[in-house]
Parts: structure tokens; C-alpha cells; sequence
């Protein structure tokens, strides 16, 4: 038995698409207390998992500016408690984590063994995770790194640019943040690839093939949704700085410029070809509706 954590999340949603017959229950905040060692030791023991895996997290990087003590107990000491768990009974375990451990200043791509310095309340919660889960040294436990998360499913990047490239004639878009756009049902057959393999790596980092900038994809989205018909009429996409962008917010985070991880394993789908898919998914169902 499989558990996976974070039911309503667009990772979970990918496992389950993906996961076809395999014994896996995912659990959402209204199946479990992540922050009650005693509740959460019930229930997980109720059904006795071979391997759980995490993808529940705070991802609102603008938001948790100012609920730190929210963001830390979901990023943090919910992932201490599960991984607790994990030790205690002898359960394989895998953490979603995330490019923004790193401070995104050294020019080329981070390897799993670069020293992480997170510059924001998101990125350090996510490290703070990491830590915990590297205190146990559990051969079973494995931090999986990856960046801008889209899908059919769930609120992302893609989608909300899709939303606002139908509704207005000019958007504007950060030019000078750089990374590695992820496909999550790639991911989610990669954690279903690993989870039962005989030896695994302490990090792995995760991403589509190539890299960009959120200009450069979402250039690249309307130029797919636009032949798909999913966009209709000339929409304006204009360059802007992260510094621009942050006069939109009265605390905004310090976001890392450069977010490239390096590919480990390296996967070779393309993210424009992936995000390619995805549109013509949601054309599909927009067809349908």
C-alpha cells in the first residue's frame, strides 16, 4: 500500500491519472492531521503503507511572506512528523521539495550537492523540510527537487496565463527569472517509477527538457493556445522585471533569478512539447463542455 499526501494538489492528481491499478490512497487535510503526531500515527497505522509520499505544501510564495507560522507548520513540521513516522515503522518515504532552496545566484544550473541558501519564507520552510528529513539518515527517504509545477489539474502558471490571455489584450510577464519548467505528470510517473526500485538516491532533481523564462513560456503558451484555438483574438505580452512585478504587493518575496536545477536523471521531454500537451488536453475538454 502506497499513501500519498495532498489529495487535492496537481502533483496528487497526476499520481492518481498515472497510477492505473496500483494499490495507492491519497489522503487530503479532512483524511488527516499532519500536525498531530498521535492522530497521524492512527491513521497511517490503520493501513500499514510500504511507502508514502508528499506532495502536500504551502506554494503561495507571495502569501507566506506573512503567514510564516502557517508555512512552517505545513512545510515544515507536518513533513518531521511524517518522516517520524516513516523512520519509526520502517516505511519508505519521498518529499516534494523545490528549486527555491537555493538563492538563485550562480550561473549555471544546481546539482543536487550544492549548498542550498534560501532567500524567502517558502524557500527556507522547504529546506528547513529537507533538513529534517537528512537528520534521520534513512537510506528509505528521498527529497525530490523540481520547479514550476504545471498540469491539467490544479492552479499553476500555465493555467492562470491561459486565463488571463483570454480575458485581457496585454498581460505583462517577468523576463529576468529563469528556470525549469516541469510537466507534472512526468513527475508523477517518475515517483511511481522509483518508489519501489531496490536503491534509492538521497536527491534527485526533476524537470522538463530545456529551460526558460516565465516571458519565454508564456510566449510560448499563447502561441500553442492560439493555434489550438484556445485564444482568439492578438493578446500584447510585455516584458517585465521581478522588481516591476513586486510593485504589485505591499511584502513581496525575494525570488531567485536563476531557478535552473540540473536534470538528475535527465528526462527527455521537451517543455514545449509537454506544454503543447497540455493545451491540447484542455482544448479536448473544452471542446466537450
Amino acid at each position: 500500500m502506497i499513501i500519498v499526501i495532498g489529495k487535492n494538489g496537481l502533483l496528487a492528481q497526476e499520481i492518481k491519472y498515472c497510477s492505473d491499478s496500483l494499490p495507492i490512497l491519497f489522503f487530503g487535510r479532512n483524511d488527516i492531521n499532519l500536525l498531530c503526531k498521535d492522530s497521524l500515527y492512527k491513521v497511517l497505522n490503520s493501513y500499514s503503507p510500504k511507502a508514502i509520499v508528499n506532495t502536500a505544501a504551502w506554494t503561495n510564495v507571495v502569501s507566506a511572506e506573512e503567514e510564516i507560522d502557517s508555512v512552517f507548520a505545513l512545510n515544515h513540521l507536518a513533513v518531521l512528523n511524517l518522516a517520524q513516522y516513516c523512520n519509526d515503522k520502517s516505511v519508505r518515504f519521498l518529499h516534494i521539495s523545490s528549486d527555491y532552496v537555493f538563492d538563485g545566484t550562480k550561473k549555471e544550473p544546481y546539482k543536487i550537492n550544492d549548498i542550498p541558501n534560501p532567500i524567502n519564507i517558502y524557500g527556507r520552510s522547504k529546506l528547513a523540510a529537507e533538513e529534517s528529513i537528512f537528520e534521520f539518515k534513512n537510506s528509505e527517504f528521498s527529497v525530490i527537487r523540481t520547479s514550476w509545477l504545471y498540469s491539467v489539474f490544479g492552479n499553476n502558471f500555465l493555467k492562470k496565463m491561459l486565463n488571463l490571455m483570454q480575458n485581457n489584450e496585454k498581460i505583462n510577464v517577468v523576463s529576468d527569472e529563469k528556470g525549469g519548467p516541469t510537466y507534472a505528470r512526468d513527475l508523477a510517473k517518475f515517483i511511481l517509477e522509483i518508489i519501489s526500485i531496490s536503491k534509492l538516491e538521497r536527491i534527485y532533481h526533476w524537470r522538463d527538457y530545456g529551460i526558460a523564462s516565465r516571458y519565454e513560456l508564456a510566449l510560448e503558451i499563447y502561441i500553442q493556445a492560439k493555434r489550438l484555438g484556445l485564444i482568439t483574438t492578438e493578446v500584447t505580452i510585455n516584458k517585465i522585471s521581478t522588481a516591476e512585478f513586486n510593485k504589485n504587493f505591499l511584502n513581496p518575496p525575494i525570488r531567485p533569478l536563476n531557478n535552473i536545477l540540473e536534470q538528475y536523471p535527465i528526462n527527455n521531454n521537451h517543455w514545449k512539447d509537454n506544454v503543447r500537451s497540455v493545451l491540447e488536453s484542455l482544448s479536448m475538454t473544452s471542446s466537450l463542455n
